[in-house]
């Protein structure tokens, strides 16, 4: 008797993009340098655990911006919670990032897909947001966020 060889599946293109954004709570600005860099780098650490990989990152002084390339199988409750629980736990609980008043984001969260079209015109519009309210000077996010992401070739295939 015959043994089936087993199948091996074949790569699937996904090109799946989103736009996240939430606010802080009650719209209280985000006034520290070291809180705005944090908030840079934490959601790209937490969006790999999650099948999913933030492309680019935008701030205000109330609010954060992602672009976001998703799997099929990311689940995005769980991400958005572990993002927004998980970035204001960490950041209360770590003395170098700790405020008054401490982190807080507020209930809820705008979640909406991106054309495959529109990833760049996204990336940018994230990109040249207004700067975040650093005292004492001003500065662009993009000076906080240096963290280039390259994640589609040619093939529209993501790359790690």
């Amino acid at each position: 008797m015959r043994q089936a060889t087993p199948r091996i599946p074949a790569p699937v293109r996904q090109r799946l993009h989103f736009h996240l954004a939430w606010t802080t709570l009650d719209r209280a600005p985000l006034t520290d340098a070291r809180l705005a860099r944090f908030l840079c780098g934490f959601p790209r650490a937490v969006a790999m655990d999650e099948r999913a990989r933030v492309l680019q990152v935008g701030m205000v002084s109330t609010h954060l911006h992602l672009l976001i390339a998703g799997h099929p199988a990311t689940q995005w409750p769980r991400l958005v919670q572990l993002l927004k629980g998980g970035s204001a736990a960490f950041a209360n609980r770590t003395p170098e990032l700790q405020r008054a008043p401490p982190l807080r984001w507020q209930p809820g969260y705008t979640l909406e897909t991106v054309s495959p079209s529109l990833v760049e015109r996204t990336r940018h519009y994230l990109r040249t947001r207004p700067t975040v309210r650093i005292t004492p000077r001003p500065a662009p996010t993009e000076s906080l966020c240096r963290r280039p992401v390259t994640a589609f070739g040619k093939s529209g295939m993501m790359h790690r």
